[in-house]
């Protein structure tokens, strides 16, 4: 899909941000989109994770070690 970006300020970022990256302005489009989607989407899970069950982990509880 191909598309044109016809807003001089979104233009502008795009430039801004190619630049900073030292990469194409499309690449940085898909960069900066696929950075927001991998954000998103840690934000979305961590709405459903039980907490004592992730707390439970961090201090090993609950973990099965082998030798021990």
């Amino acid at each position: 899909m191909a598309f044109d970006i016809d807003d001089p300020e979104t233009e502008l970022l795009v430039k801004i941000l190619a630049g900073r990256w030292r990469v194409s302005p499309e690449e940085a489009i898909r960069r900066a989109l696929a950075n927001e989607l991998q954000e998103t989407s840690r934000q979305e899970t961590s709405q459903f994770r039980d907490p004592s069950v992730v707390g439970r982990g961090d201090r090993g509880e609950g973990v099965e070690r082998s030798g021990g």
